[in-house]
């Protein structure tokens, strides 16, 4: 019967004295068998210090080698940090020339993630509804008009809003999309 095995990277400290390895230090790996509460075999990874190496189980051991540790690199950094959708929102409620379909988009995103709560609905003079948001951390509220997508238009507007979570952050000056390339522009939001 062929299994599909996950077997973990190099520790970072001895599966027996829990003393973290030093680089250079000569570490003995092993792989065990092993059998799950449920029957199941697994192949379990211990490695050791040289001091611990005389506790291994040799019953189960399937491979044993020794080599030098050496630790393992950090993840590289984010060459282009992705806007976060609470600043994205926060950029578009400053600009009153950003599309309302991706402010709207991006409010009910954050309500999802339950970090802003619908408070109130109010209906305006012309017929438009507005939503009250609070911010749940912060207590601020966020003032989103709603417009009223239908579900054939709400595709558009959530590729719109993928692009630009994932644009990198600019300074003042944010992205918008013009023949086909991300130019500086008012909000952030593609232009046709």
């Amino acid at each position: 019967m062929a299994h599909e095995w996950n077997i973990r990277a190099r520790a970072v400290q001895c599966w027996d004295c829990q003393k973290p390895f030093e680089q250079g230090e000569m570490c003995v790996s092993a792989l065990h068998y092993g059998t799950q509460p449920d029957g199941s075999p697994f192949i379990e990874r211990a490695d050791r210090c040289r001091n611990c190496r005389e506790k291994m189980d040799s019953t189960t051991l399937i491979s044993l080698w020794q080599s030098p540790y050496i630790p393992p690199e950090p993840p590289p950094p984010d060459p282009a940090p992705k806007q976060t959708v609470e600043a994205l929102l926060r950029r578009f409620l400053e600009d009153e020339a950003c599309d309302p379909a991706v402010t709207y988009v991006l409010a009910v995103m954050l309500e999802r993630k339950k970090i802003l709560l619908e408070r109130d609905v109010k209906f305006q003079e012309d017929g438009t509804m507005l939503r009250v948001y609070e911010h749940r951390k912060t207590n601020e509220v966020f003032l989103i008009a709603d417009p009223g997508l239908q579900l054939n238009q709400l595709q558009p507007v959530q590729e719109q809003v993928a692009t630009l979570l994932a644009a990198p952050p600019q300074g003042n000056g944010e992205l918008r999309e013009e023949n086909g390339e991300l130019e500086e522009g008012n909000c952030g939001t593609p232009q046709p």
